[in-house]
């Protein structure tokens, strides 16, 4: 009688972990399923954000350029261009402009702004300021 209440116990158990594998592994790919939709997702939107922000076509003087690497390309060189070549400043509109303006700097400012700070000012300041904040 012992043996025959084993032997069904034993098939409850096996059939219970059987079951529980199965919902164990159907569980796991939810999860995965899910996190894979998520994946995708932001995948869609990145890829829709990359597009929003892609230069396609550019009306320049010589012509459309199409392509993101060639619309690249060109505003890079026009930013050298800028960047890389010095202003031709024209004196007398600076005199101009600067006869029109107020005064607001001292000379005494001005050589304070043009002093070089030495190490032990540095250190005094900060001491100051840490005191400050302190």
């Amino acid at each position: 009688m012992f043996y025959h209440l084993n032997k069904i116990k034993k098939s409850i158990v096996d059939w219970y972990e059987k079951e529980s594998e199965r919902v164990d592994l159907q569980a796991r790919l939810y999860d995965i399923q899910q996190s894979e939709k998520v994946s995708i997702y932001h995948h869609e939107q990145h890829q829709k954000l990359t597009k929003k922000s892609s230069i396609l076509k550019l009306q320049t003087e010589q012509g459309i350029i199409a392509g993101h690497d060639a619309c690249s390309a060109f505003l890079e060189g026009q930013l050298a261009d800028l960047l890389l070549t010095p202003a031709e400043l024209d004196l007398e509109a600076q005199a101009t402009l600067l006869a029109e303006c107020d005064k607001v700097f001292t000379e005494q400012d001005n050589d304070y702004l043009i002093k070089v700070l030495h190490h032990s000012y540095t250190k005094n300041t900060g001491t100051y300021l840490e005191k400050l904040y302190l």
